[in-house]
């Protein structure tokens, strides 16, 4: 595997800093750990995607309940 040289401003450079888990972390283990984060290896299901638009629809109706309110319900 080859490499390449890129820029970057110095405030990601910070940022990409502060995320090390250990300080001999590389910026490519930093960008891998990253991508791996944000890559779904496991995709929303059907039922997955309706339930989420059904709790959409509820908050965009007004239909919410507050974590107070709920745990008052619930008797905790």
């Amino acid at each position: 595997m080859g490499t390449s040289t890129i820029s970057i401003p110095s405030d990601l450079k910070v940022r990409l800093n502060a995320l090390r888990i250990h300080q001999r972390e590389t910026y490519a283990d930093i960008i891998v750990r990253l991508i791996s984060f944000a890559e779904d290896a496991e995709p929303l299901s059907e039922t997955e995607i309706a339930q989420l638009e059904e709790a959409v629809d509820d908050m965009k109706a007004g239909r919410l309940m507050s974590a107070k309110d709920l745990r008052s319900e619930l008797g905790l």
